[in-house]
C-alpha cells in the first residue's frame, strides 16, 4: 500500500510539473510595455518594456523624437508623471543610443511593477530636464 502511495506522489509531482513551466495564456514573453508621454515639450514619445528576468528585471526603453541624440535614462519613485517630474533619481539606468536603451534595474521586479516607479528620459545628463516619462505598473 505505502510502495502505491508513493507511486502515485511521483505521478502526480510528474503532471504538475510541466504547468509550473508554461507561461500565462496571455503573455507574449515580450514583458510588461508601457508608455512614455512628452513632457516639457519635448514631442518626445516611445515605450519601456519590463522584463521579469532571472536575477534582476530588465528594462529596455525605445524612444521616437530623440533624432539621435544620446539622452539619460533614469528611474524616479513617483507614481504619475508629474510627481515623477519632481522626484529624485533612484538610478542612472545609462544613456539612450539611436533611441534606445537596454539595462538592468537595480529594483528587484514584484517593487518596480508596484506602481510607485516611473522611467524618466532626460536630454542630456540624469540631472537636466526630462523630456519623457513613463509610469511603470503591472495592472
Amino acid at each position: 500500500m505505502l510502495k502505491h502511495l508513493a507511486l502515485a506522489a511521483v505521478v502526480a509531482a510528474i503532471a504538475v510539473a510541466p504547468a509550473v513551466a508554461q507561461i500565462a495564456p496571455n503573455d507574449t514573453g515580450r514583458g510588461i510595455e508601457r508608455g512614455l508621454t512628452a513632457v516639457n515639450s519635448s514631442a518626445q514619445t516611445g515605450f519601456v518594456t519590463v522584463l521579469p528576468g532571472n536575477s534582476a528585471p530588465q528594462i529596455q526603453v525605445t524612444v521616437d523624437g530623440s533624432r539621435g541624440h544620446s539622452e539619460a535614462v533614469t528611474l524616479v519613485r513617483g507614481r504619475t508623471c508629474p510627481e515623477a517630474l519632481q522626484a529624485p533619481n533612484v538610478a542612472v539606468l545609462g544613456t539612450l543610443h539611436s533611441g534606445r536603451l537596454s539595462a538592468t534595474s537595480p529594483v528587484p521586479f514584484d517593487r518596480l511593477m508596484s506602481g510607485n516607479y516611473s522611467v524618466l528620459v532626460r536630454n542630456n545628463t540624469p540631472d537636466s530636464r526630462p523630456v519623457a516619462c513613463g509610469n511603470i505598473y503591472l495592472n
